[in-house]
């Protein structure tokens, strides 16, 4: 970043511990935070005393991408970096990162190395991709990439294709200012973030880093509320305590009592609220029921069950489960084997894509609605029916609940 620039600009300082932060009020901050010395080994600015800073300058330092020379700027209204020269044509000088881009790149690569892996910063692969870290393992490639910004899913999609085709493996570490907590269970979990959103033997999990901390956010989602809402477990972790499998290590065990409260809690206000401004798929089920002579309130309590899969998909598991009840168990007759057709869902960052459908018969069997006769085979076992009254439908999710509570 130039010093001189066509335009009026003002900096100022924020300090916290030992860091320092400079911002442009109007305008994104683009720098270099780090380069190779004259021994070839990669250094950065950041956390350097300004006495140390003044005793670097007499060494020579090169662009880690373009292998050009670069300078120290330094002073007391910027953030110390490295810069390109004027007639540079290097992308990282003329584009350059933010400085949260660049200081979570940097404190990814110290903590790898601090470990003893193999990492390298801005590794030019053979396709012209960079990633923000390459993590080079005895048996495979992992693709470090810590995203700032909220860029378009079908760009999450595309580069991470571009590293899968080359067999790395892509790890989207977000920025923490994406991450929105509600409570110590309780997170918003939006398009953006089920885009970058990975499911693990041990199930679904995002990752987070916090830079000002230097401290790694691990969510394990459980749990869709609805708009946004979506319990599971939360756990932080300084980096200087955490190594890199530890990363995919299994949550605590999420406690059951929460996630029956916060069940309870839904079905209540699902079943009584009304909201006059609701999304598309609301007002579309609420005007399917109607056309049906249905209403929303009165719905069975096997409407409202929760699937593992409903967090991939987002919303609330009523909107298809009452559909999938009307058109498909209704209407069957005892004994007779029920098909339901497949809710489409959206695969998660490694390829995973579940049967919310089967879960669904799973669940439905478990409260012995269905039976099980064989592989991926249910038959009918009892009727349900909508109610004729709000109480009756508020005293069967009592029961089903507790059945649940149950199993």
């Amino acid at each position: 970043m130039q010093e001189a620039h066509s335009f009026v600009c003002f900096f100022y300082l924020i300090k916290r511990g030992r860091t320092f932060f400079c911002r442009k009020v109007g305008v994104e901050v683009k720098l270099l935070m780090y380069a190779l010395d004259s021994k070839g080994e990669i250094l950065s600015l950041y956390q350097v005393s300004k006495s140390m800073i003044d005793s670097m300058r007499n060494d020579t330092y090169h662009c880690p991408v373009c292998k050009e020379p670069v300078l120290i700027r330094a002073g007391n209204k910027v953030t110390p970096h490295f810069a390109h020269r004027p007639d540079s044509e290097c992308a990282a000088g003329s584009g350059g990162e933010t400085e949260e881009h660049e200081r979570g790149k940097w404190q990814l690569f110290h903590w790898l190395k601090q470990q003893g892996q193999e990492a390298a910063i801005e590794k030019r692969l053979s396709n012209g991709k960079r990633p923000d870290v390459l993590l080079t393992l005895p048996r495979r490639r992992i693709a470090l990439e810590y995203q700032c910004s909220r860029i378009p899913q079908k760009d999450i999609i595309k580069r991470t294709k571009a590293y899968q085709s080359m067999g790395i493996f892509p790890l989207w570490i977000l920025s923490s200012r994406h991450f929105c907590q509600k409570g110590p269970h309780r997170f918003i979990l939006n398009d953006f973030l089920r885009t970058c959103m990975y499911h693990f033997p041990h199930g679904y999990q995002l990752f987070f880093l916090d830079i000002s901390k230097q401290e790694i956010i691990l969510v394990y989602p459980q749990g869709s509320l609805g708009m946004g809402m979506t319990i599971g477990s939360i756990k932080k972790v300084p980096l200087s305590h955490l190594s890199f499998p530890q990363l995919f290590s299994s949550p605590a065990p999420f406690p059951r009592n929460v996630f029956h409260d916060y069940l309870q809690q839904m079905w209540y206000v699902n079943r009584t609220v009304y909201r006059k401004e609701e999304s598309s798929s609301e007002r579309q089920y609420r005007q399917y029921l109607y056309l049906k002579g249905l209403h929303f309130s009165l719905i069975p309590s096997a409407a409202f069950l929760p699937v593992p899969g409903q967090v991939q998909l987002g919303g609330k598991a009523y909107l298809w489960q009452t559909k999938l009840l009307i058109e498909h168990f209704l209407p069957a007759s005892y004994e007779t084997i029920i098909e339901l057709p497949e809710v489409e869902v959206p695969e998660t960052i490694n390829g995973y894509q579940p049967s919310l459908s089967m879960q669904y018969l799973e669940q439905l069997h478990a409260l012995n609605i269905v039976r099980k006769t064989g592989k991926n085979k249910w038959v009918k076992n009892r009727q349900l029916t909508f109610h004729t009254h709000m109480e009756a439908g508020l005293k069967e999710d009592e029961q089903t609940l507790a059945q649940l509570g149950r199993l």
